[in-house]
């Protein structure tokens, strides 16, 4: 089916979105850790989004690594991307990007409480920190007990 300019405007919608990940997924099991991470991303940004009383509206964000790529973050660590600014700039990006940060894809997956990034992200820098305690500032912090038990994972 062509896509239409509506179609590239409008948010899709969970079920769009669902079989655009089942389409593309290399694993049964890629597709379960990806989609269930994208769900409690969401989980999370509502709850934040609702307490925060930030004005956005968080559909999609594409802007959600670490608290924010800069070209010379590239650079710097070598990574293998264009080097580029990959920085949150709307509210809407800036909050999915630190809902991002509460859950872990890792094997088996959990969430992260907010004390437990801080020290992670310390190892990119005193900046990275800062900017991290900027996020807990504006938008607070989650209730992860309440979705740890929803989706039986556990918090470190």
């Amino acid at each position: 089916m062509p896509v239409t300019i509506d179609d590239r405007t409008a948010v899709p919608s969970d079920a769009r979105i669902r079989a655009l990940h089942e389409r593309l997924a290399p694993s049964r099991e890629a597709l379960r850790l990806v989609w269930t991470h994208c769900r409690i991303v969401c989980d999370i940004a509502e709850q934040l989004l609702d307490r925060s009383g930030v004005d956005a509206d968080a559909p999609f964000c594409s802007r959600h690594t670490g608290v924010g790529i800069t070209r010379a973050d590239v650079r710097r660590q070598g990574l293998p991307i264009p080097a580029a600014d990959y920085t949150a700039v709307t509210a809407e990006e800036h909050l999915v990007m630190y809902a991002d940060k509460f859950h872990s894809k890792t094997t088996p997956p959990a969430f992260v409480s907010a004390a437990s990034y801080a020290v992670a992200v310390g190892r990119f820098g005193a900046d990275k920190v800062d900017r991290f305690a900027a996020l807990v500032e504006r938008f607070g912090e989650p209730d992860l007990p309440t979705l740890a038990a929803r989706y039986r994972q556990t918090i470190v």
